[in-house]
């Protein structure tokens, strides 16, 4: 066989292999947060994760004060904090290159171009709202935190926003943070 048909051969088995279905083990990802998928319906990125839900084994009111404390132990300022809803968080976040010593690029996918990460490229501005939802008994609370950036990049170009995925390593911090200053009386 010519030399050039064995790596034509190569090569289309080597496609093939890679777009062979995998099937995935995790939850069912809701629809709403699907950000896209390939020809087949395979997800390639989503905006949650399985970090954004977490319950406490304590009243409401602790986990605000633990939930703000976070915030500020993370250096994320909070722009919104309504008791009433159980809504903390911030809307319009700058994200600074690191957050508790992890970089941007651990914290948030915007998708990559032939130069690296896109996430590199720009400036992410974030929303991260922690909402509560005590338990009717008041002896436990859902905690949700809810991730969503935007990235603009800093090429010079006049270029339309674009999305950027949580990895679920902030939603991950918080819930540590928080889980810590429950454990400390």
């Amino acid at each position: 066989m010519p030399r050039s048909s064995t790596f034509a051969i190569a090569i289309t088995v080597l496609l093939a292999s890679g777009c062979a279905s995998t099937s995935s083990s995790g939850p069912p990802i809701a629809a709403d947060r699907i950000i896209l998928t390939t020809a087949d319906g395979t997800v390639l990125r989503q905006s949650t994760n399985q970090n954004a839900h977490m319950t406490f084994t304590a009243a409401p009111a602790r986990v605000w004060a633990a939930v703000q404390s976070s915030y500020v132990d993370l250096g994320i300022a909070a722009n919104t904090a309504d008791r009433s809803a159980w809504r903390y968080g911030v809307t319009g976040y700058a994200v600074p290159r690191r957050i508790n010593g992890t970089g941007i690029g651990s914290l948030f996918s915007c998708g990559s171009s032939m130069t690296g990460p896109l996430v590199d490229q720009g400036r992410v501005t974030a929303d991260v709202i922690t909402t509560l939802t005590p338990s009717s008994d008041g002896t436990s609370t859902d905690a949700t935190v809810y991730v969503d950036g935007v990235l603009r990049k800093s090429d010079g170009a006049s270029s339309d926003p674009m999305s950027c995925a949580s990895t679920g390593r902030l939603e991950e911090m918080l819930r540590a943070m928080i889980a810590q200053r429950l454990a400390t009386p």
